[in-house]
């Protein structure tokens, strides 16, 4: 639990188009019993291999209340995934040559 009040963004990049981003949010205690948080992230790369890309995307929200010896907490979270096949194996011409 943060009490006070917080924001971060982080901006990342790479190798096959790779880019990630996340955004976090947190309200911090509110009048020393609530608090907030939430957090979405994305991914997306062309990957290594050919038609190997991936598309990700998640988030999560949370509530809680903190009182003495009691702590209840909500958390609501999803995502979505979109990668395509990548498992195969190649023949070790490629390999070395790619």
């Amino acid at each position: 639990m943060n009490e006070e009040p917080y924001a971060g963004l982080s901006l990342t990049g790479g190798s096959f188009n790779t880019i990630r981003s996340t955004l976090t949010l947190g309200s911090g205690l509110i009048k020393n019993r609530w608090t907030f948080d939430g957090r979405i992230s994305g991914l997306r790369s062309d990957g290594y291999i050919d038609r190997a890309s991936s598309e990700l995307l998640s988030y999560f929200i949370s509530g809680g209340y903190y009182h003495k010896n009691t702590i209840l907490k909500l958390t609501v979270f999803s995502g979505r995934e979109k990668t395509y096949q990548a498992w195969d194996g190649i023949p070790s011409y490629i390999l070395d040559a790619n």
